[in-house]
C-alpha cells in the first residue's frame, strides 16, 4: 500500500511529533512518501483547502493518507476522501485532541469516526480516543528509542557519581509544562541537606529567561548547566554521563505529556527517572521498577533525596529502565501498524 505523510512537523525540525515521524517513515519507507512542504497558505482560505488541494492533486500517487494532524489536515483528508474514495488513517498524539473544544471536537469526532484506522502513542491515550472520541479499535505504537541512542548506549557510561556528586538531567523544550522551575527549587533545599547535586538542562524554548533568572535568584550559577545548542553527540554525552533523569511534567490548557520518550532514552543508558504520575508517563516510567512517580513538589523532594544518597536503589532501577529500553526499537513499535498496512 503506498502512503502519503503530509505534516509540517518533520525533519530538520524537532520535537517529539517530528522525531515520531521521521521513525515511522524511517521504519515504512517502502511504503512512506512524506509531503511537508505547500500545506498551508498565507491566504484567506480555511486552513484545510490548500491541504486538500495537494491530497487530490496527488490522489494517483497514493493508496491512503496517514496524517498526525487530526485537524486541519485530517479534516482535508476526510474530505477528498469523498471524492478520491482513498481512505485515511489518523495518528493522535495526545495534545493534538486535548486542546479541542466547541465545533473543533464535533469537527475531529467525525474526522475519527471516518478513518480507517487511528493509531495512539500510549494505551492511555487509546482509552481516551475510546471514552471521549468513539474509536475504540485504536493501534497503539510507543514512539521508539532512536536507532543512534540505542547503539550509543552501548558503550560505557561514565557516571558522575564516582565523584563526590550526582548528576541529574533534563533534555526538554524549555517551556513551564516541563517544570525545570521545580526541578531548580529542590535542587537549592537538597543542597541545603548538604547533598551535593548539579543539574544539566538541555534544551531551549520560551521559559529560558525564567529559568536563568531562577538559577541566578537561588544563588545556582555554579551548579547548573543550560546547554541550549545541544546536537545529538551532545544529548548522547549528556546522557552518559548522568546519574538521574528529572522531568516532573505538569499539564497546561489540554497541553500535557502523552508519553515521554526521553525517559526512555535515559533508560537505555541506565538512567533511571523521575516523572509526574499523569497517564501516558506511567507507561514510560514503571513507578518502582525503572523509576519513580511523584504527585507533587514535595514528593519530588522525597524522590531526588532518595535517588541521590542510594546508590543501589540507582543501579537497581537504572539496570530495569536499560532492559526495558532496549525493546522500544523501531520495528517492534511500528509492527502492528505495518501489518495494517501490508
Amino acid at each position: 500500500m503506498r502512503l502519503l505523510l503530509p505534516t509540517p512537523d518533520y525533519a530538520p525540525n524537532k520535537g517529539g511529533v517530528a522525531a515520531y515521524l521521521g521513525a515511522l517513515a524511517q521504519t515504512l519507507s517502502t511504503y512512506v512518501t512524506v509531503v511537508t512542504t505547500g500545506l498551508f497558505s498565507r491566504y484567506s482560505f480555511p486552513r484545510w483547502f490548500p491541504i486538500a488541494w495537494q491530497l487530490f492533486r496527488r490522489r494517483a500517487s497514493y493508496d491512503m493518507v496517514l496524517t498526525s494532524h487530526v485537524l486541519p489536515i485530517g479534516t482535508a483528508a476526510m474530505i477528498v476522501s469523498f471524492i478520491s474514495k482513498k481512505p485515511y488513517a489518523v495518528i493522535v498524539h495526545g495534545m493534538d485532541v486535548g486542546i479541542l473544544s466547541g465545533h473543533k471536537r464535533w469537527l475531529a469526532r467525525l474526522v475519527l469516526a471516518r478513518a480507517l484506522f487511528v493509531v495512539t502513542n500510549s494505551q492511555s491515550l487509546a482509552q481516551e480516543v475510546k471514552r471521549d472520541w468513539g474509536r475504540g479499535d485504536a493501534i497503539v505504537c510507543y514512539p521508539p528509542v532512536d536507532d543512534a541512542i540505542l547503539a550509543a548506549s552501548q558503550e560505557a557510561r561514565v557516571p558522575s557519581a564516582t565523584s563526590s556528586h550526582i548528576q541529574l538531567l533534563t533534555v526538554a523544550r524549555l517551556v513551564p509544562r516541563k517544570n525545570h522551575l521545580a526541578v531548580l527549587k529542590t535542587i537549592y533545599r537538597l543542597r541545603k541537606e548538604g547533598i551535593d547535586l548539579r543539574y544539566r538542562i538541555v534544551g531551549d524554548g520560551s521559559s529560558k529567561d525564567s529559568i536563568l533568572d531562577m538559577i541566578r535568584s537561588l544563588g545556582l550559577d555554579q551548579a547548573i548547566e543550560l546547554v541550549t545548542d545541544a546536537d545529538q553527540q551532545a544529548v548522547i554525552d549528556s546522557y552518559r554521563t548522568a546519574d538521574l533523569f528529572v522531568m516532573p511534567t505538569t499539564s497546561q490548557a489540554g497541553d500535557r505529556e502523552g508519553f515521554g520518550l526521553v525517559y526512555l532514552e535515559a533508560g537505555a543508558f541506565g538512567i533511571p527517572s523521575i516523572g509526574r504520575r499523569f497517564p501516558g508517563v506511567d507507561e514510560a516510567i514503571l513507578d518502582g521498577e525503572t523509576g519513580i512517580l511523584v504527585d507533587s513538589d514535595e514528593e519530588l523532594d522525597d524522590a531526588v533525596r532518595r535517588m541521590a544518597t542510594n546508590r543501589l536503589v540507582r543501579e537497581t532501577l537504572g539496570k530495569a529502565a536499560q532492559e526495558r529500553s532496549m525493546g522500544f526499537t523501531r520495528e517492534r513499535c511500528f509492527e502492528e501498524l505495518l501489518k495494517r498496512i501490508k
